[in-house]
Formats: C-alpha cells, sequence, structure tokens
C-alpha cells in the first residue's frame, strides 16, 4: 500500500467519524430524546454516549449502528416534539424507540455466581 492510498483510508475513517458525531448531535439535539434514551439506544452508559458527544468522536464499531438509527429517525418529524411523539408512539403495538432499543439489548445469558464469603476469602 502507497503512501496515497494510506492518506485516502485515513481521511475516510476521518469523515466516517465526522459523520457519525453530526448524527449524533442530531440525535441528541433534535428527536427530543434525553442522553440516556439515546443511550439506550446503542446499549450503552449515558456516561460513554455523553464521551462521544463531548469528543465529537463515535467509536467505529458504533458507526454502523449510527447509520442506521439516524436514517429510521431522520424521516419522522419536523420537529423534536413531533419525532419525540412519533419515537415514542405506541398505539399498534411496541413504539419505534422500543423496537430499536431491543435491537441491541444484550441477548448473552446471564452467569449467576455465588458470593464468596469473608470466610473463604481468607481461607478460614
Amino acid at each position: 500500500m502507497d503512501t496515497m492510498e494510506k492518506t485516502d483510508n485515513a481521511n475516510e475513517a476521518v469523515d466516517a467519524s465526522v459523520i457519525s458525531s453530526e448524527q449524533l448531535r442530531y440525535l441528541l439535539s433534535k428527536t427530543g430524546l434525553n442522553i440516556r434514551q439515546v443511550s439506550r439506544l446503542f446499549n450503552k452508559s449515558v456516561r460513554e454516549v455523553g464521551t462521544w458527544s463531548f469528543e465529537k468522536h463515535v467509536p467505529e464499531n458504533q458507526r454502523e449502528r449510527m447509520q442506521s438509527v439516524y436514517e429510521r429517525i431522520k424521516p419522522l418529524g419536523y420537529s423534536p416534539e413531533s419525532t419525540r411523539r412519533l419515537l415514542l408512539k405506541s398505539l399498534h403495538g411496541r413504539s419505534l424507540f422500543h423496537m430499536l432499543v431491543d435491537e441491541v439489548k444484550d441477548t448473552s445469558p446471564i452467569i449467576q455466581v455465588r458470593a464468596i464469603s469473608v470466610r473463604d476469602s481468607l481461607g478460614v
């Protein structure tokens, strides 16, 4: 790979990051959703999504999800209030918001481990 190709690849990565950051800003400002609700769309903590917003950088492994969510929400409304209302509307089953949240819920089994008592940890 020559230097020109490396530069092009680096520019594409920066462009994708900028686009994802703009999409995140849109989700936070134009949908009427708060940061907690937006973080649920990615199954991430409020702190992590806040970091994405502050640093203006969405991790590469979240960009495809960002694009998908953005494309499905963008056409909904013309104001934050109307977009929020349409996202949360659930007259015929689950709302679009809850369907989007369900797409990323962690389906891995929960492993339950017995707590270790002080006596066991000290070997007494």
